[in-house]
């Protein structure tokens, strides 16, 4: 007597259950299977993926289990779009500028990446310098063509002008033709340097420039005396030295002959050194001396060498012109021509000087000074007569001194 089927264990969805009846007398009983039930689906959209978040197909899920045709597609990651710029700051002719460089992704415009980059200042735009030239001095202004900031500068052009005037009193016919090209090409540069005037180390280089083309001129020597010829002669250079200079300081014995070694008056000598001095005009032409010929080459030149202390005469009322000068005397015309400076010791290599003599500190001057070096190694010969070539050497040396 079987009673109603009593469910014993509950079908799944993909798995059947059983049902059971037992007999109401006895324990009897009889089973059977109950269906699977099969999927209860709900069906679900599509959902695309995103740059960074997954997606998914269309698919179905069961209420009652964990079933679903659920596929996931994978995020594909951003895909950076070509830079661009943003916030852009211009730069200045002093300031630098900057920009954003911006990538963005090409798919969902998220900000991938952002770098700051820095462009240049510009520097001025500078116009043409206008010049103004007052006097010595040139002033320059320019102003920018962006911001309108004005720059001024002032050369000086004193020295530049000033070597230009010194070269135009060259005289190039007493130079040789090679350092007169010299000084030409400098002052061609110098004149282009003023006319441009473009900074003050240009001037002062051009100015520079000519000083030293005229420092380094070089005498032209036509070897005009006959008895001048020898280079190696220790009065060569003297010799054209005082023949060239100006304001002459003595000529020839005649037109072709200098005459190096003959005897040189005292009236020649005091005019040698006046005319070293640039003919300075005497205050007085009136002297002590009574054998002075009135007029004569010498009358301004011993006026002259009397006034400074330079000569006292050979007596109190005689200055003895026609005298040969010795070389004592030409050292001490010198020394005293050269301000009497003390020298540093008497002591010579010379044997033949007197302790005391008027030419003492003289020669001592002059040995130290490199302006004599005696007749020999140990003989100055103070009371020997002094030669044409002798007076022009010391007084080459002593103007170099």
């Amino acid at each position: 007597d079987f009673g109603d089927w009593t469910q014993t264990v509950a079908p799944t969805c993909t798995e059947t259950g059983e049902e059971k009846r037992v007999c109401s007398r006895c324990d009897a009983f009889e089973t059977r299977e109950v269906a699977a039930l099969g999927h209860d689906l709900i069906h679900h959209e599509a959902k695309a993926p995103t740059c960074t978040e997954i997606g998914w197909n269309a698919y179905d899920t069961c209420s009652r289990c964990d079933y679903t045709t659920y596929v996931e597609i994978p995020a594909p990651g951003h895909s950076p779009a070509a830079a661009v710029e943003e916030n852009r700051v211009e730069p200045t002719c002093t300031e630098t500028g900057s920009y954003d460089e911006v990538v963005y992704c090409a798919i969902c415009g998220a900000e991938l990446n952002r770098n700051t980059e820095e462009t240049d200042a510009l520097g001025h735009d500078w116009g043409d310098w206008i010049s103004v030239t007052t006097d010595t001095i040139c002033t320059k202004t320019r102003t920018c063509a962006r911001c309108l900031e004005t720059q001024s500068v002032q050369i000086d052009l004193a020295e530049l002008i000033q070597a230009l005037a010194d070269a135009e009193l060259v005289e190039k016919d007493r130079y040789t033709e090679e350092s007169v090209a010299v000084l030409e090409a400098a002052v061609a540069e110098a004149m282009t340097a003023l006319e441009k005037v473009e900074s003050q180390e240009a001037v002062d280089a051009a100015a520079a420039a000519v000083n030293d083309a005229i420092e380094k001129l070089e005498e032209k020597h036509t070897f005009l005396f006959e008895d001048v010829q020898d280079p190696a002669a220790f009065y060569f250079d003297p010799v054209y030295w005082a023949y060239y200079a100006d304001p002459q300081i003595t000529n020839g014995v005649d037109a072709t002959h200098f005459g190096p070694h003959k005897p040189c008056t005292r009236g020649h000598v005091v005019t040698f050194l006046w005319r070293a001095a640039g003919c300075p005009e005497p205050s007085s032409t009136g002297t002590p001396f009574t054998d002075l010929k009135p007029g004569a080459f010498y009358e301004k030149a011993v006026a002259w060498a009397v006034a400074e202390g330079i000569t006292k005469g050979t007596s109190e009322t005689t200055f003895s012109p026609e005298k040969t000068c010795t070389r004592g005397q030409i050292v001490t015309f010198l020394w005293r021509f050269k301000g009497e400076e003390e020298p540093v010791s008497l002591e010579t290599p010379f044997t033949d000087l007197k302790p005391g003599a008027f030419y003492e500190k003289a020669v001592a001057w002059a040995v130290a000074e490199g302006i004599t070096r005696g007749t020999s190694e140990t003989t100055f010969s103070p009371d020997e007569t002094c030669t044409r070539g002798q007076v022009v050497t010391f007084l080459y040396r002593a103007a170099a001194e």
